[in-house]
């Protein structure tokens, strides 16, 4: 792990890793308690490899990072969809967002979702499509990312940096 000044842990942690999970067969929308998260994942200073789970919505996003040496890993939106991997090299990081929102069983999700690294682009993942959303960056990359979802994926944010 990069240290800060004075070999200091640095004040973000790591991303290491992100899924996205999407399903193939439509599922039915529980309508319940609805979890809400906006949490800065921070600085994507080793982001070796995406993993992506694709159907027709977005069901998930999972996002792997370090922080102060230790590794965690957490899971925003359902439990359902099928796994894609995506490596990453060494030096590539994310600088773009793009999909579609959709209504999906009479609720509004992400449909599609894709990104664009400093390299190439990935996906679009997911086969819902509806309004688009475009995020490209012009200077900088995507640092962290916030959402919100219950059983799928129902909004998506990224946190920025120079």
């Amino acid at each position: 792990m990069a240290e800060g000044a004075g070999g200091t842990p640095p004040l973000h942690p790591e991303i290491r890793t992100m899924a996205i999970r999407y399903k193939t067969e439509r599922s039915r929308w529980e309508h319940g308690e609805e979890r809400r998260v906006g949490v800065r994942h921070g600085t994507c200073l080793s982001y070796h490899q995406r993993q992506d789970f694709s159907g027709d919505v977005i069901d998930a996003v999972d996002v792997t990072f370090t922080y102060y040496g230790k590794t965690e890993t957490r899971h925003f939106g359902g439990s359902g969809g099928n796994p894609h991997e995506l490596v990453l090299e060494e030096d590539e990081y994310l600088v773009g967002m793009a999909g579609e929102v959709a209504s999906y069983h009479g609720v509004v999700v992400v449909g599609k979702l894709g990104f664009t690294t400093n390299k190439k682009a990935y996906g679009p993942f997911g086969n819902t499509g509806g309004t688009p959303f475009s995020l490209p960056i012009a200077a900088g990359k995507i640092s962290g990312f916030f959402g919100r979802g219950g059983q799928f994926l129902d909004a998506i944010g990224v946190y920025l940096e120079p």
